[in-house]
């Protein structure tokens, strides 16, 4: 697989092993990708989807070999008959088409380095690139005998491409935006998948507006197809020897039925028949016939069908019906078309239905019932599989013996899939210990004894229909088995067969997966426990959370479910109450209904003593569950506004979250001061623990981060025992700072703060001009800063450990602050693919002064990337590395230590991925990358010291040098030296286009003039040209913005005038551009950022067009006083032989670019 990546994606060669996906939790509910039984008498593998990985999961021995290859989320996956070949696609951008082999060792039986016949294992043998024209994917099928791949072309944009509405648009990345490949037509491909041509044998296009979601080709005939949207089915014959496609869409037949149009939800062909089967969404079967209902004697045109009959089989959700317990689909994130409803033919002559009431029944093909299955609940089947069949001489594991029922498995929109198995003996792996995933319930598969049926009724011909008591809803705590009858069948089934009357068998159910029901908002992993007395830690354990209300925790190291609890409230609500209506027209009685609903769940957090966790609630409460149980504990109504970020102190007594109003909220333990070493988990877990301090609102923006500081280290403090915990100062209350969009860091005054006086605010600072913070975390400062190429520093320990706090911001970089003065002292350039970073955590040290001392952070962007880099900071492009985690969004990343992994969360598509990190290859990579200076060069341009922007300076550089050391010769030869003053470095920026404010001008300095301080304990005078480069690479994208100022000055004077963009059109000048008046300007310089007075603001404008060398338009000319009166700027100087310059009353974005500022936009650039 790593050979694969290496050979689509090249900038991924080197980091796939630098982060190695191990597991992934949760599924891809999509019917289109569905789960695939591809078990046999070998082994016992399912495969299914996780977001943009194919999974092949061993179940019976809990492993997974995961499929690597796709960018974007796999929208689409099939299997052969014979389960050897799969076959997997996307539609995002750049789509792929990947061809799998499963069982390698028939290919290569001599080969020792592929696994054998019984592990889950694949190796891709084709990729087809940007199928259907760049479109992807949205269904696609094999031929029975597996020469033929079918493919149906996507519509619309990949689904996990697209940000979260909340997500601010400095996040996203432009390089990760993908175009719109919404189209009005779909295509359909057949390929000849083993001939090496990269084009389908046909291509056709279809002629419906109703977009087609499921695509399925007979069993007896490679050249029938039929696929189907929710409005139509469509049947197609394909000539093999012509080529000729025929296409027919299905007729309804409504109006001979007296029905309304059908919801079709999926199809497929009846074997050895000219029959085939649609779902609906009203809970019936629709029979296609190729025979008119008037007179099935004669036939219809070819390749047309027509509906023949509609069954009601029940177990579909109508339309009419009650919503379902809990949020709606769309709600919870999920994919608003995975309802369920799903129909198979199984051994040539069943029909098995999977309904959206978690039901699985069988019929036969005259519609007769034979058996059902009801203790799966797992909610709405969206996709099933049955077992493939066994060799002679080997044990056929069956279901239902007396019908030959292989054993299944189903896929439902809750995010599980469930196997249904004759016994235990079904999952034990050949030779291995059994390792189990939750837990097996027993049941009975009962068909009912031979009953006195009633007179049928139906809308067709053929098989009979009984009417019959309705068979009841289940209440809370009724099991979902099979329910036997007496005499009658359930409303709207068909009959049961006499001759299998009286027959039952034993069958179990076990969850196999179980994911988050829509998506993942937040995921933690429990702190690392302290030594135990024997020398041994308790096993880390990871908490998952997501819009569907679900908390689940599993362990980190077997990746097992150890418990979980589905987050609810019940509210009452007001319906409409028809029954109750006192006539036709009269007014519509109310009735009062108690409606359970799921909590969605945003953000997650453990406590540190691994006794409670604190989860955070769309509805703006924070609950304290007990780790142990996931009961309550407390519940605070923090407010209106959604609880966003939520965090424990390292010594478990203080818990802070941020919610969406801006807002911080504290609470603390009662016992705060008390040694917890002494006190049991059970008491730290009583309701009475916590309480609610206060809340205090200090930030105008989104608050992105919460820091906790202590003077002593997480890493330092978990490394105790616990006798050396307990010794440990526990009387010191820690900083409680947050960091929002709003670019100022908030300081809260735990001390003073209690629950009579509230949350106190200690201090808000600004700490960027024009970078918003996206992230910030503490950082260990001994191996932060790379010492200056001015001096060299010691090999000894570092002279001041301050704390430092790093920051992430919108500009790709890294600012570092001291955690005391809030002082810049440090600003490189970060990773410049992907957008930039909203999220980072320390890799910790596995011990004290071990390999992890040298100190690694992981780090992702919103989108796509999750990378490692290794300090010290110093912007050497060679100490990142990165890989697409996810198809789309990410919302969270958490590291364990036992073992030492990376946990992503991919938000929309619910999945939450586990990487190994190899920080062997990240070392190589900078070994690889050139020493010293090498590696910066090459960030300037390819030409290095020979291109022009190293030439360019190098020049200002000797040029600071001789301003600096003054012209006068007369004292001798000038000193050579290879620094200039540190005051010099200003001067040096502005010639190369980087006007700085008076802020990042002071930041600057201070950099350079601190650079070894924490190293040497002394100031730095001087600044060499390495150093330099180094300022010219972390500013570059600052003079790039500004080369685009015309856009930003469009806006500005959009705004100052009032209108709006739609308007704009009428109020452009000739130039393109909006005028806007120089008081509006002049306004807004005295008010925002760094004031500027009017006065000062006249004199920079002459002097900028006095400096123009070209020729200035008359209209900043001012005219010559008349004799005897001032200027009329008495503002600028009174230099009569010059003339005399002002920005007149209006002027454009363009032309304030071009004539004031001297520069040449864009536009201009490409025009030339």
């Amino acid at each position: 697989m790593q050979s694969l990546s290496a050979t689509l994606f090249p900038f991924l060669a080197f980091a796939t092993g630098g982060k190695n996906l191990v597991w992934s939790f949760g599924v891809s509910t999509s019917p289109a990708t569905g789960v695939n039984d591809l078990s046999d008498g070998h082994r016992k593998v399912v495969f299914y989807t996780a977001a943009h990985s194919g999974v092949l999961f061993d179940y019976a021995n809990n492993r997974q070999y995961l499929l690597q290859g796709h960018a974007s989320a796999i929208s689409a996956s099939a299997s052969s008959s014979d389960r050897r070949w799969l076959a997997t696609a996307d539609a995002g951008p750049s789509p792929l088409l990947i061809l799998w082999d499963t069982l390698p060792h028939l290919s290569a039986p001599t080969s020792s380095n592929l696994a054998n016949a019984n592990s889950a294992y694949a190796l891709p043998v084709r990729t087809l690139f940007d199928p259907h024209g760049g479109r992807g994917v949205a269904a696609l099928e094999f031929s029975r005998d597996a020469l033929y791949l079918y493919t149906l072309s996507a519509v619309g944009l990949d689904p996990f491409t697209e940000a979260s509405p909340n997500v601010l648009e400095s996040d996203k990345s432009p390089k990760t935006s993908a175009p719109s490949t919404t189209t009005s037509h779909q295509t359909l491909c057949i390929w000849d998948w083993t001939d090496p041509s990269p084009n389908p044998l046909i291509t056709v296009t279809l002629k419906t507006s109703d977009p087609q979601t499921v695509l399925r080709v007979s069993p007896d005939d490679p050249g029938l197809l039929m696929t189907n949207g929710t409005k139509e089915v469509w049947f197609w014959t394909w000539d093999r020897q012509t080529g000729e496609m025929v296409q027919k869409i299905g007729e309804t037949n409504v109006d001979i039925f007296h029905r309304p149009p059908p919801i079709f939800l999926h199809s497929t062909f009846l074997p050895t028949t000219p029959y085939a089967v649609s779902t609906t969404a009203s809970g019936e079967l629709v029979l296609w016939s190729d025979r008119p209902v008037a007179d099935f004697a004669a036939r219809l045109p070819k390749g047309s069908r027509g509906a023949a009959k509609y069954v009601k089989i029940g177990g579909m959700a109508s339309g009419t019906q009650e919503k379902e317990k809990g949020p709606t689909a769309g709600e919870i994130g999920m994919d608003s078309g995975s309802k369920g409803g799903c129909v198979e033919v199984v051994g040539g002559k069943y029909i098995v239905v999977g309904g959206t009431d978690g039901a699985v029944r069988v019929y036969d093909f005259q519609f007769r019932i034979l058996t059902w299955f009801e203790k799966m609940a797992a909610g709405p089947i969206i996709s099933m599989s049955f077992a493939g069949p066994v060799a002679d001489g080997e044990e056929n594991e069956v279901l239902v013996p007396h019908l030959q029922l292989p054993q299944f498995v189903v896929l439902t929109s809750r995010s599980k899939i469930v196997l249904a198995a004759h016994s235990l003996r079904a999952l034990e792996p050949a030779a291995a210990p059994l390792s189990t995933q939750g837990t097996w319930k027993s049941g009975q598969v009962v068909t009912s004894k031979k009953p006195d049926l009633p007179a049928a009724k139906g809308t067709g011909g053929g098989g009979k229909l009984v009417d019959g008591a309705a068979v009841p809803r289940e209440g809370p705590g009724r099991g979902r088995g099979v329910h036997k009858t007496d005499g009658a069948a359930p409303s709207g089934i068909a009959a049961i067969d006499p001759s299998l009357a009286g027959l039952e068998t034993d069958y179990f159910v076990k969850v196999l997966v179980v994911g988050q029901m829509g998506s993942v908002t937040g995921v933690a992993t429990s702190p690392r426990a302290r030594l135990l007395t024997d020398g041994t830690r308790p096993r880390q354990l990871v908490a998952v959370v997501g819009m569907g209300g679900c908390v689940q925790v599993f362990d980190a190291s077997t990746r097992a479910l150890q418990r979980s609890r589905i987050l609810e409230q019940t509210t009452e609500k007001v319906f409409d109450d028809q029954e109750r209506t006192d006539s036709v027209y009269g007014p519509t009685k109310k009735k009062k209904v108690m409606v359970t609903e799921h909590l969605p769940a945003l953000c997650v957090a453990w406590c540190p003593d691994r006794s409670v966790l604190a989860v955070g609630l769309a509805n703006g409460h924070l609950r304290i569950l007990s780790a142990g149980t996931l009961e309550d504990v407390a519940d605070f109504d923090v407010g209106k506004d959604p609880v966003e970020r939520v965090l424990f102190s390292d010594d478990g007594d203080n818990l802070a979250c941020a919610d969406g109003g801006c807002a911080v909220s504290y609470f603390a333990s009662r016992h705060r001061g008390h040694n917890p070493a002494n006190e049991t988990v059970e008491r730290r877990a009583d309701k009475g623990t916590w309480c609610w301090v206060g809340k205090a609102r200090a930030h105008s923006g989104k608050i992105v981060s919460l820091l906790f500081l202590h003077r002593e280290s997480p890493q330092d403090h978990l490394m105790k025992t616990e006798n050396e915990a307990t010794a440990s100062n526990r009387d010191e209350c820690p900083r409680l700072l947050s960091v929002a969009t709003d670019k100022n860091v908030a300081e809260y005054d735990l001390r003073s703060s209690s629950e009579a006086d509230g949350l106190q605010i200690e201090s808000v600072r600004k700490v960027s001009q024009t970078a918003i913070p996206l992230c910030a975390i503490h950082a260990p400062g001994s191996n932060l800063f790379t010492p200056s190429t001015t001096s060299q520093a010691p090999a000894s320990a570092p002279v001041v450990t301050d704390p430092w706090i790093l920051f992430g911001t919108s500009h790709f970089k890294f600012r570092i602050h001291s955690a005391d003065s809030f002082i810049c002292r440090k600003t490189v350039l970060g990773p410049t693919f992907g957008g930039p970073i909203c999220e980072m955590a320390v890799v910790p040290a596995t011990e004290p002064g071990g390999p992890g001392s040298e100190q690694y952070i992981v780090w992702r962007s919103n989108e796509k990337l999750v990378g490692l880099m290794k300090l010290p900071l110093d912007g050497n492009p060679n100490r990142f590395t990165a890989i697409v985690a996810h198809p789309g969004q990410i919302v969270n990343l958490v590291l364990t230590t036992d073992p030492p992994t990376l946990l992503t969360a991919g938000g929309p598509d619910g999945v939450v991925n586990q990487w190994t990190l190899n920080t062997g290859v990240l070392d190589s990579q900078i070994a690889q990358g050139g020493a010293g200076f090498e590696p910066f060069l090459r960030m300037l341009d390819d030409q290095g010291v020979e291109g022009p922007v190293f030439k360019e300076v190098e020049d200002y550089f000797y040029f600071s040098q001789l301003r600096a050391g003054g012209e006068d010769y007369s004292k001798g030869e000038r000193p050579i030296c290879d620094t200039v003053p540190v005051q010099e470095l200003e001067s040096i920026m502005a010639a190369l286009g980087y006007y700085q404010t008076v802020q990042e001008s002071e930041e600057m300095r201070n950099e350079v003039k601190m650079g070894n301080f924490e190293l040497t304990g002394k100031l730095v005078t001087e600044v060499g040209l390495e150093d330099i480069i180094k300022f010219v690479e972390v500013t570059q994208y600052e003079v790039e913005a500004a080369l685009e100022a015309t856009k930003e000055f469009d806006k500005f004077a959009v705004e100052k005038n009032g209108i709006s963009e739609s308007d704009s059109g009428d109020h452009r000048e000739s130039d393109g551009t909006v005028a806007f008046f120089r008081s509006s300007l002049v306004q807004m310089l005295q008010q925002h950022g760094e004031p500027m007075q009017r006065a000062e603001f006249d004199e920079l404008v002459h002097t900028l067009l006095s400096s123009q060398s070209g020729l200035i338009p008359p209209r900043f000319m001012l005219p010559p006083p008349l004799p005897g009166q001032e200027s009329l700027n008495g503002n600028l100087p009174k230099q009569s032989s010059s003339p005399k310059y002002a920005m007149p009353s209006t002027i454009t974005g363009r032309e304030f670019i071009s004539s004031v500022l001297g520069m040449q936009s864009v536009d201009d650039e490409g025009n030339n």
